[in-house]
């Protein structure tokens, strides 16, 4: 259990959980599925299909996405977090209703794309990004152009708010990974073990992440 690991499942559990409890709150508050239907149409370029009218889990493994994203492009957990952090930044914009499963693929795809130009050394070409999403370049270029307008073109994360994110996304990503171990494997190699991830000089507290009306609320 390696802390990239903890990260990756971190983050994903965390948008997995607002999607679920946001598609839910969609349907109930919908008369019919003509009107998410034009919410798509309204919002079309980050959506890839309906909202469900069911209670069933997530249709695709959104862990599975994000990992082969992340195999492609051989990004750290740095960037996830911040990828996280940026997706937190368009969503208060408003620019989308909620997020849910019609636009959370897209939106993870675009926020890691953004995050691993911004922050790693290596510069990815879009086409490798298709590759993993099956989305085209064309599509992925304007996905990434409405993003950085939405939020201003404001890709710096202060030291404070990484090291936030960080330790919560770390706490949540272990609990998840420590649930599927074996009762039989001795707790000394869960991830406790190892020092979560921090920017330098920075004072560690307890955090915890809520999920509001589409937002990442951290107190």
């Amino acid at each position: 259990m390696t802390q990239f690991d903890c990260t990756l499942t971190g983050v994903c559990e965390m948008l997995r959980t607002m999607s679920e409890r946001n598609e839910k709150r969609l349907i109930r508050t919908r008369k019919n599925m003509k009107d998410i239907t034009l919410d798509n149409h309204r919002y079309g370029l980050f959506y890839e299909g309906l909202i469900s009218n069911t209670d069933d889990d997530c249709p695709y493994d959104v862990e599975a996405y994000c990992r082969r994203i992340c195999e492609l492009i051989t990004c750290s957990e740095e960037v996830l977090i911040v990828a996280l952090i940026l997706l937190e930044r368009f969503l208060l914009t408003g620019e989308i209703i909620s997020l849910t499963f019609s636009n959370l693929r897209r939106l993870l795809l675009v926020s890691i794309l953004i995050s691993a130009k911004f922050y790693c050394d290596v510069a990815y070409p879009i086409s490798q990004f298709s590759k993993i999403s099956g989305i085209s370049t064309c599509l992925i270029a304007k996905m990434e152009r409405k993003f950085l307008s939405k939020i201003d073109f404001n890709l710096r994360v202060k030291n404070n708010q990484y090291a936030v994110y960080s330790q919560v996304v770390l706490k949540l990503g272990e609990n998840q990974l420590v649930n599927c171990i074996p009762k039989t494997i001795s707790r000394s190699k869960s991830f406790n073990d190892q020092k979560p991830a921090s920017m330098p000089c920075q004072q560690q507290r307890r955090h915890s992440i809520s999920m509001v009306d589409g937002s990442i609320c951290v107190s």
